[in-house]
Formats: C-alpha cells, structure tokens, sequence
C-alpha cells in the first residue's frame, strides 16, 4: 500500500510537470496489477488510493485553471496553439517559431485580446483545417519529427563538423538503446515490455507537435540502459564462445 501512495505521489508530479508523459501512465498502472505476485484484490483497492492521491494533487491546479480560464482545463490550455506552431501552412517539421505571439506582434495582440484559451483555441481550429486539407503533408512532418527525436534535430547554430557529431551521438544512442529493447524483448526479459511501452507512448506527442532536444530528456535513461543490456550481452556471448574453445584444437 505504501508503494501505491508513492505511486500516487510521483505521477501527480509528473502530470504537474511534463503532462506529455501521462500517455505511459496507464501502462505502468496495468503493468503493476498484472505483474508476477500481483495480489489483483489488494492491488487494485492500491491502485484506487493511488488514483484518489494523483486526483487530489491535480484538483488544486484544475480548480484553479476553471476559474481562470471559465473553462474545465485540467492541465494546460496552449496545445491548439502548439499544434499550429508544428502544422500549420508552411509547415516543415520544425517549429514555426516566427509565428509565436513571443516573436510575432500580431499574434500577440491577438493573444493578449482573445486570452490564452480562447487564442489556443482558435489556432487548434486553423491547425486542423490545415491538416484536413493536406493529410499527406502532416503524415511527412510527422515522420520527420520522429526521425529527429530519434537521429537529432536539425540545427543552424556550430559548423558542419560539430552538428554531424551532434547526429551522430544522437543516433548512436538511440539505435543502440532500440536493439536492447528488441533483444529485451526476444529474450522476455522481465519488464521489456513496460520499457517497450514507455518507447512508444513517451515521445508520441511530440511527433504530433513539435521536437526538442530536451524532449527525450526522460526517456534518455531508458535509452542508456537498453544499450548497456546490448553491448553487455554482445560481451557476455563473446566471452561464452570463447570459453567453449577447444585449446588442443587452437594449438593444432
């Protein structure tokens, strides 16, 4: 029970500090109640007091968004607005930062007369007729906002030779934790699948949106121990084989 107050305690930060992380919550919550040893009528009178702490911490950030905005806004307001700034006309991939109410007088006029929700709003609805209009555009940007979570995103600043190490560190990383998850998995290594979950749900928002680097920030742990389960298990078959040499045939 102490185990699922902290539960409780630790997501209602997390959702408090980065709500994007909230699509992997339900897959550790089920992940936990389904585990080896999993006592299902403990753990889910657990889970419902783990649920009740994470509601508690949100309430007062919510009630305080619904008298601010008139609106029920659990978390934020400013995603319409963010997937503007990734989707709308022109869009590349990348930020169209010029856009911003921070770098653009004019949206910021607007920003300032309509307010935050109803300005997110309103770009949310421009967003999607963009994205009705041309699918096929949006379906390109998304893939290339995967590609630069995974491989590096693009950047003017450094000379060539520093923003190719960039993309290399980058991609060597994430393909080296990708093939530990893979092994993980073909080896039912106990929690693969949770890691493999956490892979899938993690960035998913971001490749809708936008892409920083700072993004992967809290998947970037379970990218470095993948690898590490990678190259440790590439040492331990090479040391196995070498073991089951047969000296006498080595000396022949």
């Amino acid at each position: 029970m102490r185990d699922w107050v902290l539960f409780g305690i630790i997501w209602g930060a997390i959702a408090l500090a980065n709500p994007a992380l909230l699509l992997f919550l339900p897959f550790a919550g089920i992940w936990i109640l389904t585990g080896a040893g999993s006592a299902l009528a403990r753990d889910l009178a657990g889970a419902s007091l783990s649920a009740l702490i994470f509601l508690a911490i949100l309430a007062p950030w919510m009630v305080r968004n619904t008298r601010v905005f008139h609106h029920f806004v659990p978390l934020r307001a400013n995603f319409g607005a963010e997937l503007f700034l990734g989707n709308g006309p022109g869009a590349t991939g990348l930020l169209m930062e010029y856009d911003h109410p921070q770098k653009d007088p004019r949206q910021l006029q607007l920003y300032t007369e309509m307010g935050e929700y109803r300005y997110a709003q309103m770009r949310g609805e421009l967003a999607k007729q963009t994205i009705r209009a041309d699918p096929w555009l949006f379906a390109r940007n998304t893939l290339k906002r995967l590609d630069f979570f995974w491989f590096g995103v693009p950047s003017a600043s450094g000379n060539a030779a520093s923003r190719f190490f960039r993309s290399l560190n980058f991609g060597f990383l994430s393909t080296a934790g990708l093939l530990g998850l893979l092994l993980a998995l073909h080896r039912r290594v106990y929690g693969a699948w949770l890691f493999a979950f956490a892979f899938l749900t993690l960035p998913a928002v971001y490749y809708l949106v936008t892409v920083h680097a700072r993004f992967r920030h809290p998947l970037e742990p379970l990218i470095t121990l993948l690898a590490v389960f990678l190259f440790q298990s590439a040492e331990s078959r090479a040391s196995r084989q070498a073991s089951a040499i047969d000296p006498a045939a080595i000396s022949r």
